[in-house]
């Protein structure tokens, strides 16, 4: 919570002009991810409250609930969200498609809550099951998502250069 909020992931943008759409996907992407981090650490620290109160020890299915909160919502949504905003700036090219960066994001959120929650629930049985299976199908959706924005990406025509305009002045707000 203290690197969150020290990062200022959630507050003003440090962006002086407009954030253009694929921007504002990444800004999207970054924000949940944050969310998910924070909603594996909860988990644990509850897990750890609770064992201190009880003795009682985190099962298999909330440890694997937390695990996914980090590794697929933190990880994977960061890589999606940033790859999609670096890469076409390194190649000067654009993204592909806006609208399957939002599908991809908005499948890998689904697939990780699909995932986490009835984990996290302690559910067990076949409806349990086919959830996270569905969870595992969304997130595969996701990633054939993000590979062909990838691919169409780096096919598409470099951009030319900008042209030259007056500088945008910096400035520096000391707080």
């Amino acid at each position: 919570v203290v690197y969150v909020l020290s990062v200022g992931v959630y507050g003003r943008s440090i962006a002086h002009q407009r954030l253009v759409e694929h921007a504002l996907l990444t800004q999207l992407a970054v924000r949940t991810a944050f969310l998910w981090a924070l909603a594996g650490a909860a988990l644990l620290a509850a897990y750890n409250v609770r064992a201190a109160l009880d003795g009682g020890r985190a099962t298999y299915l909330e440890i694997s609930a937390a695990r996914h909160a980090f590794a697929l919502g933190f990880v994977t949504l960061m890589i999606f969200g940033v790859a999609a905003r670096a890469l076409p700036a390194f190649l000067a090219r654009r993204l592909w498609s806006p609208r399957l960066q939002l599908a991809t994001i908005v499948l890998v959120n689904a697939g990780v809550a699909l995932r986490v929650v009835p984990q996290a629930a302690g559910a067990e049985g076949a409806l349990a099951s086919a959830i996270v299976a569905l969870s595992g199908a969304l997130a595969y959706a996701a990633l054939v998502g993000f590979a062909v924005n990838v691919v169409r990406t780096l096919r598409a025509p470099v951009l030319p250069p900008p042209t030259r305009s007056t500088p945008v002045p910096i400035t520096f707000n000391a707080r």
